[in-house]
């Protein structure tokens, strides 16, 4: 997985789990007279939750690595992700920032990605 170019194990880390990509909204119930109005026509948001995962040497390298990842996704508001093996790239935003799981050297980041 590659965010604005840089592949993600400079940082350390590795892709273990993408969910929420190819869920589809909810159905729409059917109209009873054809047409519709503008204020009917409704877009929901595509959200992406993407988990990553990275053993590290020592705990002042991993603090390096996560840091470095936090000034990676401040820098631009919207960012190009690159899925490599899928062939998938899309724009998204991380508005909530990331959540990390830590355990000694192991760390597991959780972000959610609004796609735009």
């Amino acid at each position: 997985m590659t965010i604005d170019g840089t592949n993600i194990s400079t940082y350390g880390l590795r892709l273990i789990a993408m969910e929420d990509y190819y869920s589809q909204p909810a159905r729409k119930k059917i109209l009873e007279q054809p047409g519709y109005l503008s204020n009917e026509i409704k877009f929901e948001t595509q959200i992406c939750t993407v988990t990553l995962y990275g053993e590290f040497a020592s705990l002042a390298t991993m603090l390096s690595n996560i840091e470095s990842l936090k000034t990676k996704i401040k820098t631009a508001l919207e960012h190009t992700f690159v899925l490599v093996g899928h062939n998938l790239t899309f724009t998204g935003v991380v508005a909530n920032g990331f959540k990390t799981e830590v355990i000694n050297q192991i760390v597991k980041i959780k972000m959610t990605i609004t796609i735009t």
